[in-house]
C-alpha cells in the first residue's frame, strides 16, 4: 500500500492548534487607550511615487479596536489560536457565540497580510 505524500505541508496541521507568532519586521505600540497600533511602512515603486507626487505618508498607523487589540496582545508565541478563542470568549462572554469565527477570520487577516506567521 502506497501512502501519497501530502503536497500542501499545513493539511496535516488543525488551525486551531496553530500557534501564531508576530513577524520580526513589525512595529506596533499602544495608544493613549490601550489600543494597538501597527506600523505600515510603504516601500515599492508606486509607494515612492505616490509619497512624491501626491505627498503620500512614508508610514501609516493601523489602529485595532478592542478585539484586535487583544488578540494582537494574546498572541505571544505560546497561545494556540484555540487559546486565544478561548481568552477572547472569557474577556467577551456576551459574544461567546461569534468569537471562534471572529478570532479565525482576524488570524486569516493578519497572515494573509503578513502581520504574523503560523
Amino acid at each position: 500500500m502506497k501512502v501519497r505524500k501530502q503536497r500542501n505541508k499545513y493539511a496535516m496541521i488543525n488551525y486551531l492548534d496553530a500557534i501564531p507568532k508576530k513577524a520580526t519586521s513589525i512595529t506596533w505600540q499602544e495608544n493613549k487607550n490601550g489600543m494597538v497600533e501597527i506600523e505600515i511602512i510603504h516601500r515599492g515603486f508606486y509607494a515612492k511615487l505616490a509619497q512624491r507626487l501626491f505627498k503620500r505618508p512614508k508610514k501609516s498607523l493601523i489602529t485595532l479596536d478592542k478585539y484586535g487589540t487583544m488578540v494582537w496582545k494574546s498572541i505571544d508565541g505560546s497561545n494556540s489560536i484555540y487559546n486565544i478563542a478561548n481568552i477572547m470568549e472569557n474577556s467577551f462572554p456576551k459574544e461567546q457565540d461569534l468569537m471562534l469565527n471572529r478570532v479565525v477570520t482576524f488570524m486569516t487577516k493578519l497572515k494573509n497580510a503578513n502581520f504574523i506567521t503560523i
